[in-house]
């Protein structure tokens, strides 16, 4: 048992998940999007990716869809072994370098 109990979703949330589960539904017969993004944009998106998986309160099929979308994009980004390697690392909480005064993500405690 936790000792902050999550309260049980308002009719506003739950007609949010059915109008989003409705969406998903359509969209997996519908033809992708096609976007054109510069490398280097494409470059930051991974980089937002990594970060955001960082965050202790993303529920796992997010983090899940957030880390196949940054990996797609890393594989037509990373031009290089060498930068392949660098955004790779980017994916391991374990190879964050911690600003100075900062908490790195390793040290947080979940809800931190």
């Amino acid at each position: 048992m936790t000792d902050n109990p999550t309260p049980p979703p308002s009719e506003a949330e739950r007609a949010h998940v059915e109008m989003l589960l409705a969406a998903y539904q359509r969209w997996e017969t519908m033809q992708p999007i096609i976007i054109g993004l510069y490398r280097r944009d494409a470059y930051s998106l991974v980089c937002g990716m990594q970060l955001l998986l960082r965050h202790p309160d993303i529920a796992e099929p997010m983090r899940e869809a957030f880390e196949s979308f940054g990996r797609a994009l890393q594989e037509q980004v990373a031009d290089t072994p060498e930068l392949y390697a660098m955004l790779e690392s980017g994916w391991n909480p374990a190879a964050d370098v911690p600003r100075e005064g900062s908490v790195s993500s390793t040290d947080r405690t979940p809800g931190e």
